[in-house]
């Protein structure tokens, strides 16, 4: 599948396309950096200095030369809702306001890749080879936990369900990677891995492309086998049917993958009303939705997760309502909810825009999409910032892309006139 305009001869001559401009160098190796740092995790010590870096990236973006109306995208209505749905919840209860921060500067990362991606032309594949760097480092010490038996603490003796803890002898250890859980590297796996594949057949040639991008695609699937996340697993089946769909993205195969995915979803919701050994999800929605009536400017972000505590006995602790959607209606009221429908809407568009451009770049990230939507429905793993800056990289890749309008044919039949983008 053919890139629009957004594929590079060779990472070198990408590189050297940056000599004499120290504004954009400073601004791409920062966002570089804010990619590496999904798995790297080293914001945890430091964070107001990850703030101060990403400012700086967009201060540099503006001096050298970029205008505001370049960093719009299809999708700022939902992110400046969702920004503004959590001041409103944070100014009634006076609660969430580090993770209103913390993801203030999550949505401001969003914008100075996409600002990057708009301002360089080999952008769009250097972030993507950002992703594959991420995948390859947090997947090889996956790896690496498993073949030396590293306790990671975490164990499961079947993927269908049965023991979490590590006190039998017939439990294997479910590795984390650079994740302090397994449930958290699973969805950052599912995101970066098509577009860092994508991005090493664009970046070494056809040969050398392929031999890397099989060799990223093994390791990732790898490690996410042995994270042994339920999730996980049913994501990756739907990554690659939303691969197939988007590569071929006709109308009738588009409709066709719809309807197989919704009845998946239906079937796992059945799974989920029989008891099927997946956890106390009923108790959880049960009480979100109560919680959601009774509070519907939100409770504050990171808040369902102390609530639904107070009100599910038992000694499991929830960190939030175990459904993307769902929690942001919780924690952000009716207007965070409709700011993550009208994202979901609205990503879902311009994928299907891109697919049937032939963008290989957006076919990736949407995949990569399919399969962490399907994770979200029954849990939320972009509640850690980490996950969520993995999402909002693989969103900025996915609206970022640089293509030209076809071009105008005059009425006297003269040659056509080309649109510049």
């Amino acid at each position: 599948m053919a890139a629009t305009g957004n594929s590079i001869r060779s990472l070198p001559a990408a590189l050297s396309s940056l000599r004499g401009r120290p504004w954009l160098i400073i601004a791409v190796v920062i966002t570089l950096g804010a990619v590496l740092e999904t798995v790297a995790r080293l914001d945890r010590f430091l964070p107001p200095v990850g703030a101060g870096f990403i400012a700086l990236g967009l201060a540099a973006l503006l001096l050298h030369g970029l205008r505001p109306h370049q960093f719009r995208t299809p999708i700022d209505l939902a992110v400046w809702a969702s920004v503004l749905a959590g001041i409103l919840a944070f100014v009634i209860n006076s609660h969430g306001g580090s993770r209103l921060v913390a993801y203030a500067v999550v949505a401001l990362f969003f914008y100075l890749s996409v600002g990057v991606q708009r301002a360089w032309q080999p952008g769009r594949v250097v972030v993507s080879l950002g992703a594959a760097t991420a995948v390859a480092i947090t997947a090889g010490w996956a790896v690496i936990q498993a073949v030396f038996d590293i306790d990671t603490g975490y164990c499961r003796a079947r993927i269908e369900g049965g023991a979490d803890g590590c006190f039998r002898d017939d439990t294997a250890i479910r590795v984390t990677g650079t994740f302090s859980n397994p449930n958290l590297l699973a969805p950052v796996l599912i995101l970066l891995i098509p577009v860092g594949c994508v991005a090493l057949r664009m970046a070494f040639g056809k040969k050398w492309g392929r031999i890397l991008a099989a060799g990223l695609g093994l390791l990732g699937a790898s490690a996410l086998m042995l994270t042994l996340s339920r999730g996980g697993l049913v994501s990756m089946v739907v990554l690659c049917l939303a691969a197939l769909a988007l590569k071929n993205p006709s109308r009738r195969i588009l409709v066709g993958t719809g309807l197989a995915v919704a009845a998946g979803i239906m079937v796992a919701f059945g799974t989920l009303l029989a008891k099927f050994s997946i956890g106390p999800r009923q108790d959880v929605y049960r009480e979100s939705l109560e919680l959601a009536r009774e509070h519907p400017w939100g409770l504050g972000l990171g808040r369902s997760g102390p609530f639904l505590d107070q009100r599910i006995p038992g000694d499991q602790r929830f960190f939030h309502s175990h459904n993307l959607w769902l929690t942001w209606w919780v924690e952000t009221g009716f207007l965070g909810l409709f700011a993550a429908f009208w994202l979901t809407v609205a990503i879902t568009v311009v994928i299907i825009r891109g697919a049937r451009r032939r963008d290989a770049l957006v076919v990736a990230a949407g995949s990569g999409l399919a399969g962490f939507g399907v994770i979200s429905l029954f849990d939320n793993p972009s509640f850690d910032t980490h996950v969520s800056l993995a999402l909002w990289t693989v969103l900025s890749i996915a609206v970022s892309a640089r293509h030209r309008r076809p071009p105008r044919v005059p009425p006297d039949g003269d040659e056509p006139s080309t649109l510049s983008p």
